[in-house]
């Protein structure tokens, strides 16, 4: 299905934690590192190689962190804060007092 959507890759979903990040009022990002194509390919997955991705993975992960956090922490956050806890604030469903029980 995905092969005749012209998808190249499927991860796991991050969409329930970003969910649960917005309502809380939190800014939120997620890194995906693909270790195999298991679904794809037809070439055998095991967990030698799908290791040996994840080991290549770490200094690429160390590299963005290192430079997004830097940049991150040169940015001014106060307004998008602000949003983020106005949205928090005003996302809140309360049933009537005659709900609860």
């Amino acid at each position: 299905m995905f092969r005749m959507w012209g998808a190249d890759v499927v991860n796991m979903t991050t969409v329930p934690e970003v969910v649960l990040a917005k309502e809380a009022g939190l800014s939120y990002t997620s890194i995906a590192l693909p270790t195999d194509y298991d679904c794809w390919k037809d070439t055998v997955v095991d967990q030698q190689g799908v290791l040996a991705v994840f080991a290549s993975n770490v200094s690429r992960v160390k590299t963005l962190i290192v430079n997004v956090v830097g940049k991150i922490g040169k940015e001014n956050w106060e307004d998008m804060i602000k949003t983020n806890q106005d949205l928090a604030a005003n996302s809140i469903i309360m049933g009537s007092q005659g709900d609860r029980k």
